[in-house]
């Protein structure tokens, strides 16, 4: 990850949404996330380094594979798309929606004043159906996508949906969509925690994406970009990304690429940030899989001495490769000029080998 990573905090006074990139970047204000990451060790500089012992690290034996598999079709015992969906987006999850949809809509009506013309005046509380039915549209609108939402509605030839057409009219559609909640606002939060809102969803997704799989002997943890041009008090800009502005979620993902638990980064105020940043990342993201023998496999971004001695604390190794600037990198090992075809390593006394 490059090190010009930032956090964008947008101006509150901002009266409209940025029309192109390059507007959105002139527009806000940079604040630079790189200097947590050159962490200095006191400790580094102590240990005893010799040749590598030729000793066998301890394997990992614990179970892992698929806890719960995915429920089949009665009819004709297949497995459909729609049923891994709604494995993980589970009834006690649509019920949160409804009830706190609901909710906002009440507390929206009792404490605004509406003219006699207002179509929010036409609000019905919504169901479970309603909200399944309302989710499928939002899906299909990703999968076919037109300049408008408007445009799904229309009797044109060129547009309209005859699927989303028949199954919700658009102004109650913009009704769910302009009331659709998570969470109730009335409630007392944190003043800086920025997903408070999001924050009931995302439990409820982190313990149905840990209930279905156990990963295996090697885990990897990474960072990824949810693409976002709007407005979003932590969106990110990263110029190394393929998609330089939006959300970065740090994930743990076994090797068969499933995601088994992620963490949403909300910038400089987030509860892990400062000093040895993404070795808080790490160690929480993998809590529960540490204490067995396992590998994490990070880039050089999470890579650190202080992570490895960590993890081998708890009875996990740890492969990366480490950056010039992060502390033990001025080892002889690291510093060292090296020929074509020469490798050169080194252990310390606690168990961390170094190579190059």
């Amino acid at each position: 990850m490059s090190s010009a990573e930032t956090d964008i905090e947008e101006s509150s006074n901002s009266s409209s949404d940025v029309s192109s990139l390059d507007n959105d970047f002139t527009g806000m204000q940079f604040e630079s996330s790189s200097s947590e990451e050159q962490v200095m060790d006191d400790d580094v500089d102590s240990q005893l380094w010799g040749e590598i012992e030729s000793e066998s690290d301890a394997e990992f034996s614990e179970g892992h594979g698929m806890i719960q598999e995915v429920p089949e079709n009665l009819k004709d015992s297949t497995i459909s798309p729609i049923d891994c969906y709604r494995y993980f987006i589970t009834d006690e999850i649509i019920n949160l929606i409804v009830r706190e949809t609901n909710r906002y809509a009440e507390q929206h009506l009792e404490t605004h004043e509406l003219t006699k013309r207002s179509k929010n005046l036409q609000w019905k509380p919504t169901s479970h159906e309603e909200m399944l039915k309302f989710l499928g549209i939002i899906i299909e609108m990703g999968l076919v996508q037109m300049p408008k939402v408007d445009y799904y509605w229309s009797k044109s030839k060129l547009f309209g949906s005859e699927v989303i057409q028949n199954t919700m009219s658009r102004d109650r559609f913009e009704l769910l969509l302009k009331f659709y909640h998570f969470s109730n606002n009335q409630e007392q939060h944190a003043d800086q925690d920025r997903l408070f809102k999001l924050k009931s969803l995302l439990d409820l997704l982190k313990v149905r994406f840990k209930s279905a799989y156990i990963p295996g002997a090697i885990i990897s943890i990474d960072e990824t970009m949810i693409p976002w041009k709007g407005r979003l008090l932590f969106k990110q800009y990263i110029p190394g990304k393929a998609h330089k502005y939006g959300v970065k979620i740090y994930k743990l993902a076994a090797t068969n690429e499933y995601t088994w638990n992620f963490m949403v980064y909300t910038g400089k105020q987030d509860p892990t940030s400062g000093r040895r940043h993404t070795q808080t990342v790490v160690m929480d993201l993998a809590d529960v899989l540490l204490e067995c023998h396992r590998t994490v496999v990070v880039d050089n971004f999470f890579a650190s001495m202080s992570l490895a001695e960590s993890l081998l604390r708890n009875d996990t190794y740890l492969i990366g490769t480490l950056r010039s600037n992060r502390a033990g990198s001025e080892h002889e090992v690291v510093q060292k000029k090296l020929k074509r075809g020469e490798i050169c390593a080194l252990q310390s006394n606690n168990g961390i080998k170094l190579i190059k």
